[in-house]
């Protein structure tokens, strides 16, 4: 069945010229097809030529949707890998160390080519960390590569402005990005805070200046009438 994301849906395909199975990104045609797309084409494209990133293969429309074939892992993804394969330890439960080292190595290379090219993924999570099956069809019990997907929150130094905001998934995001994200949210707060203040503040001296103009009229009212 199609694997859904945030934006669209993944689906298998044959390539009728090949032979071989291709994944296609279905992006529905309207104005969820914007900038951030063309970014995704552009930097995904630029990026394929790495053996542990998903190769670009092409781009299509069709009557309703906007299509980007590409290389199909059939491994499945890290995240499926490693609640299959963590062993318990002194701590949480995870993967033995010569694994983690396998994947983390390939991992780096992959993000230090995109990183030389001027190209931020933005969002590297082991959901689009996907695995080849080279070790199953091999026969052989040697570890499958990895290959990074999903170039959708990417963004190109080189071409775009260098990225500022935080984006991802959550649970993924570095403690340190949290916690600076959560202070400016804090000081955004406090900012607000004492706007609002300042209003309150503003709108009760002008009615007690108000005030005090009408009791002065009165006051003169009342010495003109005495004075007569």
């Amino acid at each position: 069945p199609p694997k859904k994301g945030t934006f669209g849906f993944v689906d298998l395909a044959l390539d009728a010229t090949s032979g071989a199975h291709v994944a296609v990104k279905f992006l529905e045609r309207g104005p969820g097809v914007n900038k951030a797309v063309l970014r995704e084409i552009l930097n995904h494209r630029l990026c394929a030529a790495h053996p542990h990133i998903v190769r670009f293969i092409e781009v299509f429309l069709t009557a309703s949707h906007l299509a980007i074939v590409m290389e199909y892992a059939p491994g499945g993804d890290m995240f499926e890998w490693v609640l299959t394969h963590r062993v318990p330890g002194p701590g949480p439960a995870g993967l033995p160390e010569a694994d983690a080292r396998h994947f983390f190595q390939q991992l780096v290379c992959a993000v230090e080519f995109a990183h030389e090219l001027g190209v931020a993924n933005r969002d590297i999570k082991l959901e689009n960390t996907l695995l080849d099956d080279a070790a199953v069809s091999a026969g052989t019990s040697r570890l499958p590569d990895v290959k990074i997907c999903d170039f959708g929150y990417s963004k190109n130094e080189f071409v775009d402005s260098r990225p500022k905001s935080v984006s991802g998934t959550p649970d993924y995001i570095a403690p340190e990005v949290k916690k600076r994200r959560e202070e400016r949210r804090e000081r955004e707060r406090r900012r607000e805070r004492r706007e609002r203040e300042r209003r309150r503040r503003g709108e009760s001296e002008r009615e007690g200046g108000q005030e005090r103009e009408g009791r002065g009229g009165e006051r003169a009212k009342l010495m003109r009438e005495r004075g007569g």
